[in-house]
């Protein structure tokens, strides 16, 4: 079965449709029948963008669970310590701590196709083992 992970952007703008990637995104998503992953650091910040609206909260639960997201956590202390090194490594980009957690469950489960509209960011970002990732947007694997 094939994953992608999924990266807050991706997921408030499919619920926004007034969000200037709601098509793009929605495209991917709606032509996609695999497993998608996240982490619970991502389903936080998406919380916090969504909270905007009164319903924004609810939507993103009930599409958490419709559409079957596997969530990982990742705030465990020797995952905390990795993503505060990861976090150093790439101040510069910058890295956030969903990000470093996006990276971890890379690692994790394996999967480094991610739905992210972060294109600096995951261009440059690295697995331990220097893995890079590919991003969906921008590969052709929506289509």
């Amino acid at each position: 079965m094939t994953s992608w992970l999924l990266d807050t952007g991706p997921l408030v703008g499919y619920l926004n449709a007034a969000d200037p990637a709601h098509q793009d995104v929605g495209d991917a998503l709606d032509g996609f029948s695999g497993q998608l992953c996240t982490t619970g650091a991502v389903i936080t910040e998406a919380m916090h963008f969504v909270g905007g609206s009164p319903s924004g909260p609810r939507l993103l639960a009930e599409f958490v669970t419709t559409a079957r997201i596997r969530v990982f956590d990742f705030a465990q202390p020797a995952a905390l310590r990795r993503c505060a090194t990861l976090m150093e490594k790439y101040a510069d980009t910058p890295m956030d701590y969903a990000d470093a957690t996006l990276v971890l469950l890379a690692e994790r489960v394996n999967c480094f196709d991610i739905l992210t509209l972060d294109r600096r960011g995951f261009s440059t970002y690295r697995s331990a083992e220097s893995h890079g990732f590919r991003l969906v947007l921008d590969s052709g694997l929506t289509q």
